[in-house]
């Protein structure tokens, strides 16, 4: 199994109300691994879930998140669709967390199962109002959320590995279109009073997400006209 799955189950193993003698994590895991294995994922893979979880490893055992067992179902079904050609993957990603759940978790409750759909939907714009006031965010969701972007905040060489990556992922794109769109997608992020709102990301990492943005932005822009002549 992979490091992702051990990782889960660890996490699991501390929650037996939710995951309980008569859950088959392997039965669940099967769907996952399909989905974060196909060939048209070069970052969203069951790496990025193994990176994700282990922060949530680290907040569990500190005892900072109130439903860790909900963080983690969130950050094992928050890509499980991943289509670089379509823009609803977190809508069917919620619907198939839904899905599976009522096959592999019957007995999780109802306004459990909403707050994972609703935390997994969250990162189609990772914006809150926390995020917009610069108000520091508290909540499970804001932990989440942070540790999905925290790959912003890597160092510049890791961080330039994850924007290949992306661009592989988005090979069918044309170039100079790819050079075009993608700084605006990132704009938005700077554009966005607070890149994170935990006390854990807000400062130093917050400035190191936001110098790794400059600077693809540029590389970008740089390349541009080059692809034009």
């Amino acid at each position: 199994m992979s490091g992702a799955f051990l990782l889960f189950s660890s996490i699991a193993a501390k929650f037996p109300a939710t995951f309980g003698s008569n859950v088959s994590l392997e039965a669940l895991w099967a769907r996952v691994h399909q989905g974060y294995t196909e060939p048209q994922r070069f970052y969203h893979t069951l790496t990025h879930i193994e990176d994700l979880l282990r922060l949530t490893t680290a907040a569990v055992n500190a005892n900072e998140l109130k439903d860790g067992d909900l963080v983690a179902l969130a950050v094992v079904y928050h890509d499980i669709v991943y289509d670089p050609t379509r823009n609803d993957n977190e809508e069917q990603s919620a619907e198939l967390f839904r899905s599976q759940v009522a096959v592999h978790l019957p007995d999780l409750p109802l306004a459990k199962v909403d707050a994972v759909a609703e935390w997994i939907l969250a990162t189609k714009l990772h914006t809150t109002p926390e995020h917009l006031s610069r108000v520091q965010g508290h909540s499970d969701l804001h932990k989440f959320l942070d540790f999905d972007m925290s790959v912003l905040s890597w160092p510049a060489a890791e961080y330039d590995k994850y924007a290949s990556q992306i661009r592989q992922e988005y090979i069918h794109v044309p170039l100079q279109i790819y050079n075009d769109k993608r700084p605006q997608l990132l704009e938005k992020f700077l554009e966005t009073p607070a890149i994170f709102t935990t006390a854990h990301y807000k400062g130093e990492l917050e400035k190191l997400a936001r110098d790794n943005l400059k600077r693809e932005i540029a590389t970008l822009r740089a390349i541009t006209p080059a692809c034009k002549s």
